[in-house]
């Protein structure tokens, strides 16, 4: 009661099936550090359903930076109506003395 060749064959695709979500994850540079082990220990776990996940969370460099530079000029623009707001209140109230 031996193993066939395609028995044999048949194991290291299905190895190679289940650690190529891992391998994935890995090699992605969106994740750095802890998070990345993280996301490993998730992917061995629940497989292509974490890498799944995984896709679908984890946002790159770029669009995090994206992102940070949105949110500044938001808040930029925000302090200057601020500003323009305090100094027409200023500019009325002196008006009315």
């Amino acid at each position: 009661m031996g193993v066939s060749e395609l028995d044999l064959l048949l194991y290291i695709a299905g190895i190679c099936f289940f650690l190529m979500p891992i391998a994935l994850v890995a090699g992605d540079k969106r994740s750095v550090g802890q998070s990345k082990n993280i996301w490993l220990l998730a992917t061995l776990f629940l497989s292509w359903l974490g890498w799944l996940v995984y896709i679908s969370t984890v946002q790159a460099d770029e669009e995090k930076k994206l992102e940070k530079e949105r949110r500044s000029k938001k808040h930029a623009e925000a302090q200057s109506r601020a500003k323009k707001l305090q100094q027409q209140g200023a500019a009325a109230a002196k008006k009315q003395k």
